[in-house]
């Protein structure tokens, strides 16, 4: 997407200003890496010189875009396209011209604000992206990603992430300072391949909300106890937004990965006001392992019809906003 598309669909959310700032989602390599951008308490935006607080999810940016589980001639998985933002730089030229369509002050010297890593394969924590990235910038990982990137010696500061098991306050999992006390961020506890997280946020009216993302798919047979702590939890979380792939994985004839209709069945669950697509890419796969393993894409059309089939033919069933953003494409959460 141009600066000037990405450009134009700011100053349309900032000239409007019905609702005040809102997080703005920027798609960064066309399937599960982002820069989410909060926007910031209104005192904070004041000292800071800007206007949002901007975080970086599983970076898989770099070219050669592949990424090798266990060695080269045993798997390999290729990106479909070159990433939209190919390093640390180009991701905060990014971060720059949103505080720029913000009107911020400190708009020139503005970057990332911290990178969060909730998985552990090397698509996920993908060393030769993370390494294009300031020092400065702090890292919050789950505990043996940290500890892998910690070995590194290139970051400041890289601090373990809290797993929710739903037995305490989401704010008891805060992984503390450099993060603002207003946002967090937190692992759900949930099958080790289909993983989850939660990023909160607490609005200036204490309003607080949450964006929830499987990107390998929810198993309602796993993970259904987790989202119903979560969606029960005190204080109050209104889920914004969810991020789930439509696409189903399969190694071996098996379901790896769950596709749009597991994504139909969460979103009906938590209630959110989008969809996001996510993680959603047709893979290339190489290597002897690999060939066993196949992607297949599904619509929302497809599963809201098996859906109505498995329910009621004359049933009403709303439909979601299912939104799709493309590689290096921005979309505001009204």
């Amino acid at each position: 997407m141009p600066t000037e598309d990405r450009q134009k669909t700011l100053r349309a959310h900032i000239d409007n200003g019905g609702n005040g700032l809102r997080p703005v989602m920027t798609n960064i390599n066309g399937d599960n890496s982002w820069l989410i951008s909060f926007p910031r308490p209104a005192a904070e935006r004041v000292s800071a010189g800007r206007s949002y607080y901007h975080v970086v999810l599983e970076p898989w940016l770099a070219e050669p875009g592949y990424a090798v589980f266990v060695a080269p001639w045993f798997s390999r998985t290729h990106r479909n396209c070159v990433a939209a933002a190919t390093d640390g730089a180009s991701v905060d030229a990014v971060v720059r011209e949103i505080e720029q369509a913000a009107g911020s002050a400190g708009h020139a010297a503005a970057g990332v604000d911290a990178i969060f890593i909730f998985y552990t394969t090397t698509d996920h924590e993908h060393r030769q992206t993370l390494l294009t990235f300031a020092p400065s910038v702090p890292v919050f990982a789950v505990p043996e990603a940290a500890k892998r990137i910690s070995g590194w010696g290139h970051f400041d500061c890289v601090v373990d992430m809290a797993t929710f098991d739903g037995t305490s306050s989401w704010r008891a999992s805060h992984p503390g300072v450099p993060l603002p006390g207003w946002l967090s961020a937190m692992s759900l506890k949930t099958h080790f391949h289909c993983f989850g997280f939660a990023l909160m946020w607490s609005r200036d009216d204490e309003k607080h909300e949450a964006i929830l993302s499987f990107p390998h798919g929810f198993r309602p047979e796993k993970d259904t106890s987790i989202v119903e702590s979560l969606l029960g939890a005190s204080p109050p979380l209104r889920i914004l937004a969810m991020m789930h792939p439509l696409k189903e994985s399969f190694v071996w004839g098996a379901l790896l990965s769950p596709g749009v209709r597991n994504g139909l069945q969460l979103w009906r669950m938590a209630g959110p006001k989008y969809w996001a697509n996510t993680a959603d890419m047709e893979f290339i796969y190489t290597g002897v392992f690999m060939w066993g393993v196949n992607d297949k894409r599904h619509t929302l059309d497809w599963a809201l019809k098996l859906e109505q089939n498995e329910t009621r033919a004359d049933a009403n069933l709303a439909r979601p906003n299912l939104v799709n953003i493309e590689n290096g494409a921005c979309y505001v959460l009204e």
